[in-house]
């Protein structure tokens, strides 16, 4: 019986080893940019613009993903989540692209304080990008008036 019990020991340890080898093999990188060309990264945006997150990964396994946007505002509220699955047969390289657009004062708001949008979405946002409930990166851009 103890047998058994190292025997299980050592099956369940290899088994975790594999899974966080596994999880360390993702090699992606993100950039953010203003135009769908994603050609040139930018990292200052205006509140008028679209802020667009191309994730590119490579050498993916064949098997089932989900990559997670999680967008933050400058005083560090989460201000929008995108996710997207998607199914690989073969390894392989993905590209991602998200958008966020800055959340504008309705009509009222807006001609009563002459400003269009909040004073909390000018600043440092934050990005944290999750592969399978991974954190693999953040990224992190400026939004000003």
């Amino acid at each position: 019986m103890y047998v058994l019990k190292i025997f299980a020991g050592v099956v369940c340890s290899l088994a975790l080893a594999a899974t966080l080898s596994h999880a360390a093999e993702f090699k992606c990188r993100m950039n953010f940019f203003k135009d769908t060309t994603y050609v040139l990264p930018e990292k200052q945006f205006s509140a008028y613009d679209k802020v667009r997150l191309q994730i590119v990964c490579q050498d993916l396994p064949a098997m089932d993903y989900t990559v997670t946007a999680v967008w933050h505002n400058p005083t560090h509220q989460v201000q929008r989540q995108d996710s997207h699955s998607f199914q690989l047969a073969s390894t392989t390289g993905y590209r991602i692209s998200f958008w966020m657009k800055i959340l504008e004062k309705g009509s009222l708001q807006s001609a009563l304080s002459n400003r269009d949008f909040f004073d909390s979405s000018y600043g440092r946002w934050s990005v944290l990008v999750y592969v399978n409930s991974q954190v693999i990166g953040t990224g992190q851009f400026t939004v000003t008036p």
